[in-house]
């Protein structure tokens, strides 16, 4: 989590430098990357396990038991689709819309705040794992 904050923070500050209107597309960005990026993240480890889980639950079974290509894809549909995923996109874009009605969207800080909060919570994930 300190990774989060400190990489919010330094590069918050070199953008202020230049232009404090950079924070708000900077900080858009860097905010609802985060949120799409944890609850992508958790829609995948729930489909995972629901996958594993049936998986072993047919190696259990006497029976050769199969799904069908419909019912796997339910299955997936279900799983994939979170709904705080579907409303971390919706956020994303009334915050864009909102940031360019009032002529504060500049693209170069929201690539910015996008890849940081990226890199950030792939090593906050991947240090939480180990």
């Amino acid at each position: 989590m300190i990774i989060l904050v400190l990489s919010n923070i330094i590069i918050a500050f070199i953008l202020a430098i230049f232009d404090i209107r950079y924070l708000y597309s900077f900080e858009i960005s860097f905010v609802c990357s985060m949120l799409i990026f944890f609850f992508s993240f958790q829609s995948m480890q729930k489909k995972v396990h629901t996958m594993t889980e049936l998986f072993k639950n047919n190696l259990n079974d006497d029976e050769d038991v199969s799904m069908s290509k419909k019912e796997k894809f339910f299955i997936g549909t279900r799983i994939s689709f979170g709904i705080f995923r579907i409303l971390s996109y919706v956020f994303l874009g009334f915050c864009i819309v909102g940031l360019i009605n009032n002529k504060l969207f500049f693209i170069i800080p929201f690539i910015v705040g996008t890849a940081t909060s990226s890199i950030a919570m792939a090593f906050w994930l991947l240090k939480d794992k180990s």
